[in-house]
């Protein structure tokens, strides 16, 4: 029985270390942030195209939303990635703990 609780906590161990090195880089990525320069930038362009010209402003409507929702995209990749290392630190404790009650 021993033997079974000892591959369990070693099963919990990796799957809590995969979480953990999954929501650390959920969260040092930088994947979204090209894109969100990129927007802002054209952004900026069309703001100053819808000063001059007014048919321009339903497209500088259109990439503030764009712009808002990587932002809201970015903020919940972010909030996934915590949620993991979360999940991955206290996977990596039960498993800790198991360990514990096996040689005891």
């Amino acid at each position: 029985m021993t033997v079974l609780k000892t591959i369990m906590a070693i099963v919990l161990f990796l799957l809590g270390s995969i979480a953990l090195l999954i929501g650390l880089g959920m969260i040092l990525s930088r994947e979204y942030l090209d894109a969100l320069r990129s927007l802002t930038r054209e952004s900026s362009r069309l703001g100053a195209k819808a000063a001059h010209d007014a048919a321009f402003l339903p497209l500088l409507e259109g990439a503030s939303r764009l712009v808002e929702s990587v932002t809201r995209m970015v903020q919940t990749a972010v909030g996934v990635g915590a949620f993991l290392c979360l999940l991955g630190t206290g996977l990596c404790a039960l498993a800790y703990w198991m360990i514990g009650q096996v040689g005891g």
